[in-house]
């Protein structure tokens, strides 16, 4: 049996976020929200609770142990208002957030 005639390995599919959601496409800016929130350690969804939202964060499952999530906390000393650190990358890449129920917020272009 020659080389070519040996079935390849597959190779293992790598899980990437789509910049498609819905009928809808998540911006540049957004997947680069996304990412930064994601990378901190943040719970981020799509398609989930919004159908309009480019993604939502989970505020119910705060990874308190990780640095760098507390700084994108959506409830800051019991204000609900945000973070410096979550508004500031919202108005960075041309974005706002709101509530979508107690526990999940969504994010939308400003």
């Amino acid at each position: 049996m020659d080389a070519r005639s040996k079935k390849q390995p597959k190779k293992a599919k790598q899980e990437s976020l789509s910049l498609t959601k819905g009928n809808t496409d998540m911006n540049k800016n957004a997947k680069l929200a996304y990412d930064v929130l994601k990378k901190a350690g943040m719970v981020v969804m799509t398609d989930n609770w919004s159908q309009t939202a480019h993604f939502e964060i989970s505020v119910e499952e705060m990874p308190d142990a990780l640095p760098n999530a507390p700084f994108y906390w959506a409830d800051m000393d019991g204000l609900y208002d945000g973070s410096i650190a979550l508004n500031n990358l919202m108005d960075k890449h041309g974005l706002f957030w709101e509530w979508i129920n107690g526990c999940v917020i969504g994010v939308y272009d400003a």
